[in-house]
């Protein structure tokens, strides 16, 4: 099995990009030293990720105007306390709602058995 080689000036490009970032926004140069490391802390500010082999499903609902209001203004807090040259979309930062929001609940109410979720 042969190994790609990797595009060196795409390479670079990504680099440039991720050094313009951190002179634009240094708050983030801690976050991203550690995502580089391999050592990125856990917290509220993550994205939730996809796992390989993970099945994605879809759903639609209606939501108050106000509540699409308070997530637009959660995305730019999001993507500032993201790695640098990460961009977060309205659907990432719904997803770490939602992800939080199960988390909180789990923790807070009383376990129940096995729920069957239709198909």
């Amino acid at each position: 099995m042969s190994k790609k080689v990797p595009d060196m000036g795409k390479v670079r490009g990504a680099l440039d990009r991720i050094e313009k970032v951190l002179r634009e926004h240094p708050e983030v140069a801690e976050r991203t030293k550690n995502f580089f490391e391999g050592e990125l802390p856990g917290g509220e500010t993550d994205m939730p990720k996809r796992k390989k082999g993970d099945v994605m499903g879809q759903t639609f609902l209606r939501l108050p105007t106000a509540w699409l209001h308070e997530l637009d203004e959660l995305l730019p807090r999001l993507e500032r306390a993201s790695v640098a040259g990460v961009s977060v979309t309205a659907s990432d930062v719904l997803r770490a709602v939602v992800r939080e929001g199960i988390d909180a609940l789990d923790s807070k109410l009383p376990k129940a058995g096995k729920v069957k979720r239709k198909k």
